[in-house]
């Protein structure tokens, strides 16, 4: 829980980037996003409250596995893959920083540190639970995207997605 007494995002699992339209990345949320109060948020659409047990052994989990890399992880110069997506994993340590680990292809390459794909498949393992066993998620604020198009597709048109890291 934050100062504020809000609570504060403690685990979180993103994939963006890659060969996607412009703009694509300001309306995608995080594929899972964990709040200290338990509340796990797959996809902005749907809700998981985790037991108090869960969340500690995901927090531990995470912590262990995404220990030792700096920011960014590498697979190798063997592992060349254009247009592929950047994956973020960040947990919340003991000193209250939030850590972040982001790697290159994480998904499509080979030759990354094992720890480091074991975040990854908690964090895929965790969003098929919550997809299964939640409930529809509403969030409390919205994100307005405004992207200008092309006239010959029609007249402007804005997007509105769910925030919840916010």
């Amino acid at each position: 829980t934050g100062p504020s007494g809000q609570p504060q995002i403690v685990a979180s699992y993103q994939v963006g980037g890659g060969l996607v339209p412009f703009g694509w990345s300001l309306m995608e949320g995080p594929r899972v996003v964990v709040y200290s109060d338990g509340l796990a948020i797959v996809d902005a659409s749907t809700s998981l409250v985790l037991e108090a047990k869960e969340l500690s052994d995901l927090l531990a989990g995470l912590r262990r596995e995404l220990d030792g890399f700096g920011p960014t992880a590498s697979a190798g110069a063997e592992s060349q893959i254009a247009d592929a997506p950047s994956t973020a994993l960040r947990v919340r340590l003991d000193d209250g920083t939030l850590y972040k680990v982001s790697a290159y292809a994480l998904s499509e390459a080979t030759g990354y540190d094992p720890r480091l794909v074991a975040g990854k498949n908690r964090m895929e393992a965790l969003a098929e639970r919550i997809r299964q066993d939640g409930a529809p998620y509403q969030g409390k604020q919205v994100r307005l995207v405004p992207q200008q198009v092309d006239k010959a597709d029609g007249p402007g048109i804005g997007a509105l997605t769910a925030s919840p890291e916010t």
